[in-house]
């Protein structure tokens, strides 16, 4: 085990057991919408733990969208991700093309094993100080999926999130990226990030106690 391993607190175990209801929702149309603020909670920290994530940081979050509710990666989700898992990153290619920025990144562990994503961020007409933040979204992006892709959580990154609440490109297209059905044009809306009202750590609590 790696010091930056050994130095992250473990994630605790609240041994929770998801029931047939959450497991085919999950497996079946996957909107989360409609559980019980309860069987949220408890999908959010099986699905934390199932990957080595410490649930009480909160690094998964849910937002609704066209009436489906799904969970997003917060920074601290890649961040946790990379420490645990002794993920590190390398930009591999970088190049200005048809108006988009685009960023390759490499992630690989001590095993040798290794994966590869895009972070691609639309600059247009944008200078100064407006392309310098596109440049450096563009690698935050590619560092941040390909960290998810790479330990095999398959959901949106916040700064995808927060893409397609502010550019003019189709919500669709995102979210095929993401693995995820396409939106008819006619259907596309925000998304709206979603706070779950549950207590986390009280609900670990009384799943220990229970």
């Amino acid at each position: 085990m790696s010091e930056s391993e050994k130095s992250l607190p473990s994630a605790p175990h609240a041994e929770l057991s998801l029931s047939a209801k959450v497991i085919q929702t999950i497996t079946g149309s996957g909107d989360l919408g409609q559980l019980s603020e309860n069987e949220r909670a408890q999908y959010l920290i099986s699905l934390c733990e199932s990957v080595g994530l410490n649930p009480l940081s909160r690094p998964i979050e849910l937002m609704t969208f066209q009436g489906r509710m799904v969970p997003y990666a917060k920074k601290d989700c890649t961040d946790q991700l990379r420490k645990r898992h002794g993920v590190s990153i390398e930009i591999v290619s970088k190049e200005h093309s048809d108006g988009y920025y685009i960023v390759t990144a490499r992630a690989k562990d001590d095993s040798g094993r290794a994966d590869e994503d895009i972070g691609a961020v639309f600059i247009g007409g944008n200078k100064g100080e407006g392309f310098a933040n596109a440049i450096m979204k563009a690698h935050t992006k590619a560092k941040r999926r390909v960290t998810l892709s790479f330990c095999g959580l398959g959901i949106l990154d916040e700064s995808e999130v927060e893409d397609m609440a502010s550019s003019s490109q189709t919500i669709g297209e995102k979210l095929i990226g993401a693995g995820v059905s396409a939106i008819a044009p006619e259907q596309r809306a925000l998304p709206a990030k979603q706070e779950p009202a549950e207590d986390w750590a009280a609900l670990i609590a009384a799943t220990k106690t229970s």
